[in-house]
């Protein structure tokens, strides 16, 4: 299914009245060069039908409601269109909804359509907003693709003042024809997408999932993600939100580890993940430095990071012998790096130190500070430390970032700064730790190079059921993976498959009605 028709279209229709308003005036905005066609019956300086218009469209935005909607969409359909934006809720995530849901099923399968129930999406590579909001962003060439169940996660993640430059924003409602697997698989052969991102509250088809995942880890194309449900209440909302059964917490984490992506904890750790996926791709190594001028940021920095896989090995002998002279006798060189104030005030010591630091031979090293507001106070010696570091980072192939311990410390000024100098700005200290782990985890799963492969046996019906621990290792032993030898044996049986199997063994009791060992 081509999907270029309605993500990167030369002629937009738009159906509908004050939601569709938006969508003319973010085209607009963006300076979208096609053709901007609107239909309504009663409108001036509208077309009234679809007949009228001057040529087929290649992507259409229906900002009507569910009825009207299967009316227009089979009629474009018929015309040829190229692709559309359902923006009507009710068909499936409400009961009286699932007759509409399976009409709307009955559009022709090669017509690709987001929604429905979903703000539809926003191209910044392509500058055009099929989106009935405000779109905040500007045009780039490289770039975040976005993709969410959420319309208003979607418009938190865009409207973001981290710095994150976003390509594509796609919002994906109850995923009826195009899934974010789908979009996975597109956002990932568009060169200019760097990183994708989702927010998901169920997979519609898991195999199809894992393919497009393992086609993005082909492309290089790194993935991140918030997966709602952990919780009853979360699981309960996501049913209601777009009708998805968001399923085991314990299998999603595990498919996910499995497939070298990393389940963020926040939209906070989300974007600073994604801002360093953007920016460095996936640290080669757990083995990460930081450095600062104050000792209590070094002590933040060694007790946020205990827990995780990330690794803070000391400096090598031949880099402590040259740290020493820049930093002097009494600063214990260790990683997380205390320069203190006397190197901070010394620009041709820091330099020094900057580059010695860059050459350590670490997946990524920061510098941490906080700068003071920029209106209130004067930043002079902050800001001349920060283009000290750039100046050199600039310099040297190995990963660099700027971190700051609260989010608001690093200014627009001074990420845009980074972003130009390939240095990575993180905001907040939790966070930035937890998106260098989750870099790292992918970096390491992606030299692993795992192969990924849904196993479903035929011996077992497709509905859901419990099964014993024989069965469960049935399975496996059916689909090559190594498990113990055993038998299915009646007690009365037992002593006579004992002599007949090598020693130490152990007797397990198995019923369906004994769910685990504890029973």
């Amino acid at each position: 299914m081509n999907l270029d028709r309605l993500f990167r279209p030369k002629n937009v229709v738009v159906y509908g009245g004050k939601w569709s308003d938006f969508v003319v005036e973010q085209c607009l905005k963006l300076g979208f060069s096609g053709n901007l066609w609107r239909v309504h019956p009663s409108r001036e300086g509208c077309f009234r039908e679809l007949s009228e218009l001057p040529d087929i469209p290649d992507s259409a935005f229906l900002g009507i409601n569910r009825e009207q909607t299967l009316s227009v969409l089979r009629d474009l359909s018929h015309q040829g269109l190229g692709g559309a934006v359902v923006f009507a809720s009710g068909f499936g995530e409400m009961e009286d909804g699932l007759s509409l849901r399976d009409e709307l099923e009955q559009i022709p399968s090669d017509l690709p359509f987001i929604g429905p129930n979903c703000y539809g999406f926003i191209n910044f590579f392509d500058q055009v907003a099929l989106w009935p909001d405000q779109v905040v962003g500007q045009v780039i060439e490289r770039g975040v693709a976005i993709i969410s169940q959420s319309g208003t996660i979607s418009i938190t993640l865009m409207a973001q003042r981290r710095s994150l430059p976003v390509g594509y924003v796609i919002s994906v409602g109850n995923q009826q024809r195009l899934a974010a697997e789908d979009l996975i698989r597109y956002c990932a052969q568009d060169d200019r997408v760097s990183v994708i991102g989702l927010y998901m509250e169920g997979i519609k088809d898991i195999s199809n999932f894992i393919d497009a995942v393992e086609e993005a880890r082909q492309l290089k194309k790194p993935i991140a993600l918030i997966k709602a449900g952990r919780s009853e209440k979360g699981k309960q909302v996501a049913l209601t939100h777009t009708g998805a059964m968001t399923g085991s917490e314990e299998l999603h984490d595990a498919l996910f580890e499995r497939l070298g992506i990393a389940r963020c904890e926040d939209l906070s750790t989300l974007v600073e993940t994604l801002k360093l996926l953007h920016c460095c791709g996936p640290l080669q190594s757990n083995r990460v430095s930081m450095m600062s001028a104050s000792g209590g940021d070094v002590a933040l920095i060694a007790d946020n990071i205990n827990g995780h896989d990330l690794v803070l090995e000391p400096p090598s002998d031949v880099v402590k012998a040259k740290l020493s002279p820049l930093v002097g006798e009494r600063v214990l060189i260790d990683n997380p790096l205390d320069f203190q104030t006397a190197t901070w005030f010394d620009p041709p010591r820091l330099r020094k130190m900057f580059k010695t630091m860059l050459g350590a031979g670490y997946s990524l090293t920061s510098l941490m500070l906080d700068p003071p507001d920029e209106i209130e106070s004067d930043t002079e010696s902050f800001d001349s430390v920060i283009e000290l570091f750039l100046e050199v980072a600039e310099g040297f192939a190995s990963q660099a970032g700027l971190l700051s311990s609260l989010p608001e410390s690093l200014s627009r000024r001074i990420r845009e700064k980074a972003l130009k100098a390939e240095v990575v700005p993180l905001q907040g200290l939790p966070e930035a730790i937890r998106s260098m782990n989750h870099a790292s985890l992918i970096g390491k799963n992606w030299k692993q190079g795992l192969q990924t492969k849904l196993l479903i046996s035929d011996d077992f019906s497709s509905s859901k059921k419990m099964l014993t621990e024989f069965q469960a290792k049935s399975m496996f032993r059916d689909a090559g993976l190594p498990v113990p030898y055993g038998k299915l044996i009646s007690a009365e049986e037992a002593p006579m498959a004992a002599e007949s199997m090598n020693y130490p063994l152990v007797l397990k009791a198995s019923s369906p009605e004994l769910f685990h060992k504890t029973d």
